[in-house]
């Protein structure tokens, strides 16, 4: 390991008894202060091909392509991915997490306030505007945070009936912690990818939801 979290070492486990999961080990070095990150991911579900880098969503696409040939079934490939990959994400970020006392919603709250910058305070309708929640999703979160001593409530200045939340210095002590092993893991997920390919791959995903969040007419 690393001196004062400068060239700490993760490794990589994937368990080869997991349905559809292969081995591999990939250690990699960088200036995070990380003791250990054990992940267990599938991550190829079983084909009935031999290739490689064949998935079940391939096994998926030449079924409805026999089955309806009439019908373009393209964009099932990328969608039912980022479906799948979605999940697999969700857990392993959701088990570290936990490993801080911690839920994905928690954290969002806690990562929000602590990149707005010193004094780490936003109102209510920004932090909710930010998180993309709504109103009674937003106030659940942060009366769990309160109780715990990790955000606090404020008057607001400019508004009288308005209310601020307030990172602590718990709260923030606690994030920046999190936010390490956090991006410990993102980087261990997406350590077999080139970072030519994974830039291009980033590239693509953001002009993919920047063409979605724009207002368009789907077929319904």
């Amino acid at each position: 390991m690393g001196d004062g979290g400068r060239n700490s070492v993760v490794t990589r486990y994937v368990d080869p008894q997991s349905t559809g999961a292969i081995a591999v080990r990939s250690t990699m070095v960088y200036p995070l202060d990380v003791k250990y990150l054990d992940l267990k991911i599938p991550l190829r579900q079983a084909s009935r091909h031999t290739d490689p880098m064949r998935d079940q969503v391939d096994d998926i696409l030449e079924q409805w392509r026999r089955e309806r040939p009439d019908l373009d079934v393209a964009p099932m490939g990328l969608f039912g991915r980022l479906t799948r990959l979605a999940a697999v994400v969700s857990r392993e970020l959701e088990a570290n997490f936990a490993r801080h006392g911690l839920t994905g919603a928690d954290f969002d709250v806690l990562a929000t306030l602590r990149r707005a910058g010193a004094p780490h305070t936003l109102t209510v309708g920004r932090l909710q505007a930010t998180m993309m929640i709504s109103s009674g999703a937003t106030t659940h979160r942060i009366d769990r945070l309160e109780r715990r001593g990790l955000v606090a409530r404020d008057p607001d200045p400019q508004d009288r009936r308005g209310v601020r939340v307030r990172l602590t210095d718990e709260g923030r002590a606690l994030v920046d912690e999190a936010v390490a092993t956090h991006l410990a893991l993102e980087h261990a997920l997406v350590a077999d990818i080139p970072p030519a390919r994974r830039d291009a791959l980033t590239d693509l995903l953001r002009e993919l939801l920047v063409s979605l969040s724009a207002p368009r007419n789907l077929v319904r």
